[in-house]
């Protein structure tokens, strides 16, 4: 019996050997160690179909803001020997980094560039066998502009610029000299924050820039805000210096209800200014001028504390009406002064002036009736021809400007006698009936006189009978106070409150 089992057996051995020889060549035989290295080869034959064998994992663990450095770190990939840190320059990559280490912390020049690394392993014959994707890294520059708006002396609406790359936008809070505080983080390019009447805050912009849960914070940008009054009453000479001052403060204010623009020069080359109350493209317009004489400056300083009473209460309904409602469908542009140089003369050297610099009575220079009268001086003289004076030229300009975009009306505003002139002779039924209706509201408003005592004399070179009856536009003038030009500061008060609401009511009517 086991001589029978050890034949089997023999013969199971002899015909396996003889399978085997016919299925597999002794040459092809392999160990299972040069299996291992056939199967390495072809993974490195698939790989080199897809480039490299590993994708190097990185990451980000230290950022430096003060000193504008990062860390890239990686870790090690198996057979490799060295590696390369490179960065893009254009469209060729620059080498930063080669050797053993598994680290480098690099330098951000600038804000706002967005810098593209990449990460290369070589094995022992320098052939790459591995890389990461591109690395991302960008400190988002500074907004360019910060505006802010008072929307209630409770709130202000802070608006600016997008920062190139910024992802997001943090937001803090300085009070008076007080330390700047976290106050919130948001991705849109607004926010309103709290603030409280008579405190000034200093609000704080950071852009920040998210990537793989690692945020590069950006540049820096701070602005002030001052929840005061703008406009004083105290001040008996309210000289252009000041006027420039306070509107541009207005505007820091409340920058989305305002726009200011420089219409024209006066002769002595200071800026004559349109200050636009409103939507500047409402289809309606109301046109306020005030100071073409100059010792009546204390029309600048009423209009432009209307400016400010109006923009407190923007947002409120005033006179039975919601302001940015009015202001929408018709805008109000201020000439809060049409004769600055005047206006400088008459408050350092002649108390009395009313021609601009170059001795000429603006209020005789336009082309209506023109005729030459008098000579240069404080008062009277028309000039040699209609429109000679840059002043006139730039007031002209903003009325055509206004009349070609559509309805529009003018408040002329002068000093003194507390007196209202609505008076027109045309034959334009629409005409008269407008002016009608701003005639009553100003006479309502202020309670002043009418000017049938004046008579019909012919106003030649006037700007109220050129806006009437050369550019049928509809005008009154309303002359403020009491006491002989200029007007004593101590009715300043009271002719704001006599005229605060007059513009208002009639921006209601256009």
């Amino acid at each position: 019996m086991r001589k029978f089992a050890l034949v089997v057996l023999s013969v199971a051995i002899i015909v396996a050997c003889s399978l085997g020889d016919f299925l597999v060549p002794h040459s092809d035989v392999v160990s299972a160690a040069e299996l291992s290295a056939a199967e390495l080869s072809a993974a490195e034959l698939s790989a080199a179909e897809s480039d490299v064998d590993y994708d190097i994992i990185y990451s980000i663990p230290s950022y430096n803001y003060s000193k504008k450095t990062v860390k890239i770190k990686w870790e090690a990939v198996p057979e490799a020997v060295s590696y390369r840190l490179s960065y893009k320059k254009g469209d060729k990559w620059e080498s930063l980094l080669e050797g053993k280490k598994l680290q480098k912390t690099v330098s951000i020049s600038k804000y706002g560039k967005m810098l593209i690394y990449k990460i290369e392993a070589f094995d022992k014959d320098k052939v790459c066998i591995g890389k990461s994707d591109e690395i991302k890294i960008v400190l988002p520059a500074k907004v360019a502009k910060i505006y802010t708006t008072s929307v209630y002396d409770t709130d202000v609406l802070l608006n600016y610029e997008a920062s190139p790359y910024a992802t997001e936008y943090k937001i803090y809070i300085k009070t008076g000299k007080g330390k700047f505080k976290y106050y919130d983080r948001t991705n849109t390019r607004k926010m309103t924050l709290p603030v409280e009447p008579g405190k000034s805050y200093t609000f704080k912009v950071v852009p920040i820039y998210e990537i793989d849960e690692k945020v590069f914070v950006g540049a820096e940008k701070t602005t002030t805000f001052n929840n005061t009054s703008v406009v004083s009453l105290k001040h008996q000479k309210y000289s252009f210096s000041r006027m420039k001052k306070d509107m541009n403060r207005l505007k820091k204010k409340y920058n989305n209800y305002i726009t200011i623009e420089k219409v024209g020069k006066s002769e002595e080359g200071r800026g004559l200014y349109d200050v636009i109350l409103g939507d500047k493209n409402a289809k309606k317009s109301l046109l306020v001028v005030s100071a073409i004489h100059a010792r009546e400056y204390v029309t600048t300083v009423t209009c432009m504390k209307q400016l400010e009473y109006y923009l407190e209460h923007y947002n409120e309904k005033l006179d039975g009406k919601r302001l940015s409602k009015v202001f929408k469908e018709c805008n109000v542009h201020f000439v809060m002064m049409a004769n600055p140089d005047g206006v400088t003369i008459s408050q350092d050297k002649k108390p009395g002036w009313k021609a601009n610099s170059r001795g000429v009575d603006l209020n005789k220079n336009f082309p209506y009736r023109f005729k030459v009268e008098g000579k240069k001086s404080g008062a009277g003289y028309s000039g040699k021809k209609s429109a000679s004076e840059s002043e006139t030229q730039a007031l002209i300009a903003l009325t055509q400007k206004l009349k070609d975009k559509g309805p529009v009306a003018v408040v002329n505003y002068h000093a003194m006698g507390q007196i209202v002139f609505g008076d027109y002779k045309g034959q334009n039924t629409d005409m008269k009936n407008k002016m009608k209706s701003m005639y009553d509201i100003a006479r309502y408003a202020t309670g002043y006189f009418d000017a049938k005592s004046y008579g019909d004399g012919i106003g030649r070179g006037n700007y109220r009978e050129y806006l009437m009856y050369v550019q049928n536009i509809p005008s009154i003038t309303i002359e403020v106070g009491k006491t002989a030009c200029p007007v004593s500061q101590k009715e300043y008060k009271q002719i704001f409150q006599d005229n605060k609401l007059v513009v208002l009511r009639i921006a209601k009517i256009i």
